[in-house]
């Protein structure tokens, strides 16, 4: 079965996907439903950690429910809720922009949604969805994207196996009125003369690779 058309039939529902989590034991990945419930629960996680994105948005369930039905079509991207032993989704994250000519992917989207949890199941979770997109997608070669000073995911990627490859720098533009975005600043040098500020931010590019 080609890569597409296994993402088609598990975002359908006709491939049903559950992936168990090591080490915690009943704790599983499984895709997000396109459904209420799900779309409320996002939409609400979204909205607490919005600053970790690089859109600023703060979506209602309605809102959210709508890009979920947007995203149902797309056959390079999964987003997965991470559920614990008693079937509560705790997390989301997303591997996207899959090129299965490339066998490269993103990943992204992270939050942990609720304290409390074993200080491993976010790390296990990345881990056994690496080994999953490796193994079943046959990719060789995941990267994503993080703001240098968020020193608690970068701590997260790199025991997950992530490393740095490059540094960019986003800057921060206004949309609309509820609406921001850092977009890669684009066609000068800016590292020589970089100073933190409220709108421009050092992002890093992290890989891992099979």
């Amino acid at each position: 079965m080609k890569g597409p058309t296994l993402v088609r039939l598990i975002k359908e529902g006709k491939f049903l996907l559950k992936i168990y989590i090591k080490r915690h034991a009943g704790a599983y990945l499984r895709p997000v439903r396109i459904n209420k419930k799900d779309a409320s629960r996002m939409a609400r996680w979204r909205r607490k950690y919005y600053k970790n994105f690089f859109t600023w948005v703060k979506p209602d369930s309605s809102e959210l429910l709508q890009w979920l039905n947007n995203y149902k079509d797309k056959n390079n991207d999964i987003i997965f809720m991470i559920v614990i032993r008693n079937n509560t989704p705790i997390g989301q994250f997303s591997l996207y922009n899959i090129d299965f000519n490339k066998q490269m992917a993103e990943f992204g989207r992270l939050i942990h949604g609720r304290r409390g949890d074993p200080k491993s199941i976010i790390l296990k979770s990345i881990q056994t969805l690496l080994e999953w997109a490796f193994e079943s997608l046959h990719l060789k070669r995941i990267s994503l994207e993080v703001f240098a000073d968020n020193e608690k995911a970068i701590s997260l990627y790199r025991k997950a196996g992530f490393k740095i490859l490059a540094i960019k720098f986003f800057s921060k533009t206004k949309k609309d009125k509820d609406t921001v975005t850092w977009i890669p600043v684009t066609g000068k040098n800016i590292a020589p003369y970089y100073r933190p500020s409220r709108s421009c931010r050092k992002v890093y590019r992290m890989i891992i690779e099979r």
